[in-house]
């Protein structure tokens, strides 16, 4: 990979990682600020109603576990722990009730592993000149299993939000 910055191309990794690195901060940081500035950040705020239900996470069992993670693509990819998609489906029928103790540990407590919370970022291609940064954008790869109880979260959310609105 290459990248042009004013009249330089820089092919150097580290050089190229960097500047991505600022990019993409900058990026954010910018973001941010256009919305505090069109108010739609304080406004946000000032939009959220109180809602008399309240929701009650019930333990996860070992059959959803296994259901979600049987919905997992097969993709080598992997998080910071480098255990890919494909190897948590395989053997999930070996490792179903310790993961369920530990999803159910996170839910009764409200923690979340703190090894779950790392990522790796990738940067992507998306159109145009190659050499130009902003045709460039991360994304962030999680643990398989930080996805997991992310999927399992999202049905339980789902479930309530479906129960409230009717």
């Amino acid at each position: 990979m290459e990248l042009k910055i004013g009249n330089n191309i820089i092919s150097n990794p580290n050089k190229i990682t960097e500047k991505l690195n600022i990019y993409f901060t900058n990026t954010v940081a910018e973001l941010v600020q256009q919305n505090i500035n069109k108010g739609s950040y304080n406004n946000s705020r000032q939009e959220i109603k109180h809602c008399p239900n309240s929701i009650f996470i019930s333990p996860v069992t070992e059959e959803e576990v296994v259901s979600t993670a049987t919905n997992l693509k097969d993709k080598l990819t992997a998080g910071y722990d480098d255990i890919p998609e494909s190897l948590v489906k395989q053997c999930i029928q070996l490792i179903k009730r310790p993961l369920t103790d530990i999803y159910n540990l996170s839910l009764r407590s409200g923690g979340f592993p703190d090894e779950w919370k790392l990522a790796k970022v990738k940067t992507l291609y998306k159109q145009g000149d190659r050499y130009d940064i902003q045709h460039y954008r991360p994304i962030s790869i999680i643990s398989v299993f930080a996805k997991l109880l992310e999927r399992l979260m999202f049905k339980i959310f789902k479930i309530f939000y479906m129960k409230i609105r009717f």
